[in-house]
């Protein structure tokens, strides 16, 4: 737990606005997982068993906070500790783009703020990934 802890501390520590932080939860509640259970399944079935695990994104804001959608809820902002680092259902991951203007990331998170309390997502863009995936390429 400590060593949980630790690697906690020192995530949060190296984070700046902007980061993209990729999630992966387990499948429990039906049928809120239904959209995570497509997304892994569309990973396999494109990629095999690399980068499957991966099943959300979020955008860290800054201290402690993430913005996200997620199918049938609004957009939030959530404290990042809360909803994935501590919460042993999820694992996290955050990652960032390098040599892009720091202003760039500034400019992505205050689009992401005025969002917030808007409509998320409502599956169609589900729907289509899930297809791309399964349906063979066009030559």
């Amino acid at each position: 737990m400590l060593q949980q802890k630790e690697q906690t501390e020192n995530l949060i520590a190296k984070l700046k606005p902007g980061d993209v932080i990729v999630t992966s939860g387990r499948f429990e509640k039906f049928p809120q997982d239904v959209p995570s259970f497509l997304i892994r399944l569309a990973n396999f079935m494109k990629r095999g068993w690399r980068s499957h695990i991966w099943t959300h994104v979020a955008l860290y804001a800054g201290n402690e906070e993430i913005i996200e959608a997620m199918p049938g809820v609004k957009v939030q902002s959530r404290n990042i500790r809360e909803a994935y680092l501590e919460n042993p259902d999820f694992k996290a991951m955050a990652v960032r783009i390098r040599n892009a203007p720091r202003d760039a990331f500034k400019h992505a998170v205050e689009i992401c703020r005025l969002q917030c309390g808007q409509a998320a997502y409502d599956g169609t863009a589900l729907l289509y990934f899930v297809m791309e995936a399964i349906l063979p390429e066009k030559d």
